[in-house]
């Protein structure tokens, strides 16, 4: 019982999902995960190597103070003192200090000691650790750039679904014409067709305003690179709409235009009522 009591304490993970920031931190965690993991076994394999080579030059010797007696006497104590040379644990005082006495009676610093551990402190604790540290900061970045972009993207495709001046105002007049689902349906699979006459699956620009040409509407849309960059980062990506997510486009954009004419109904009836209704359509 305790146990699934102490299970409740996970649902705070719930809030990485619904705060945005927590949410790329979370994610570039995950995406570093790999390199984190490579650069912590280059350490490891650096360690080893140093750790080995500490038990063939200090292994017999017996450093002062008791907690220092056997720091290399064989290879997981030495692999634990190097890491402790790595986070910089004091290792200065405890360890190669002690060493030099065991060289030098008098405490002179011994130059074989100091190239050991300073080539591994420069190495270990000052070139690896910090590509750590660099590698999450690079994901942090990316992740934050991410971020950035889908809210703009996002902000971008609703202004252009809610904007009266949209180019495809033209077409969704002639949609707004239709008596039914199943005549829009017909509609939307013919604009499908005509924009994307190959099956390519997908539609880019040129493509969209050929097809567009073709319908032979009364007015014509004129599609600007500006308008179909929104709508691609909105309904497709890489500079192209997918074909499949073209009618849920343009009903999306049908269904705003039907709220702004509800919009202006409800003005001129009631100022409040079309207050709501544009807290409650466009949020």
């Amino acid at each position: 019982v305790t146990f699934l009591r102490l299970l409740r304490s996970v649902k705070v993970l719930r809030i990485f999902r619904r705060i945005r920031s927590l949410n790329a931190i979370l994610r570039a965690l995950f995406k570093s995960l790999t390199q984190v993991a490579n650069s912590c076994l280059l350490l490891l394999l650096l360690t080893a190597m140093y750790a080995i080579v500490a038990v063939n030059l200090y292994g017999d010797a017996h450093l002062s103070g008791e907690n220092n007696a056997a720091v290399f006497s064989d290879f997981f104590n030495s692999l634990f003192s190097m890491f402790q040379v790595a986070t910089g644990d004091g290792w200065a005082d405890s360890i190669t200090r002690s060493l030099f006495e065991l060289k030098h009676p008098s405490g002179n610093v011994d130059a074989s000691v100091v190239a050991f551990f300073v080539s591994y402190t420069i190495i270990a604790g000052m070139i690896i650790l910090n590509a750590v540290v660099a590698v999450l900061l690079e994901e942090f970045s990316s992740s934050l750039d991410e971020q950035t972009s889908t809210i703009q993207a996002e902000k971008e495709a609703r202004q252009s679904m809610l904007d009266p001046s949209s180019p495809l105002q033209p077409l969704l007049t002639e949609l707004a014409k239709a008596e039914g689902p199943q005549e829009l349906r017909g509609l939307l699979l013919e604009i499908c067709r005509a924009c994307d006459p190959d099956g390519a699956g997908w539609i880019d620009r040129n493509m969209l305003q050929a097809g567009l040409c073709s319908l032979r509407l009364a007015h014509t849309p004129h599609v600007a690179d500006d308008d179909f960059r929104a709508l691609s980062r909105r309904f497709g990506g890489g500079g192209a709409i997918a074909t499949t997510e073209l009618p849920s486009m343009l009903r999306r954009q049908l269904a705003a235009r039907v709220m702004r004419g509800l919009q202006r109904t409800c003005r001129q009836r009631d100022p409040m009522r079309s207050d709501f209704i544009t807290v409650s359509g466009c949020s």
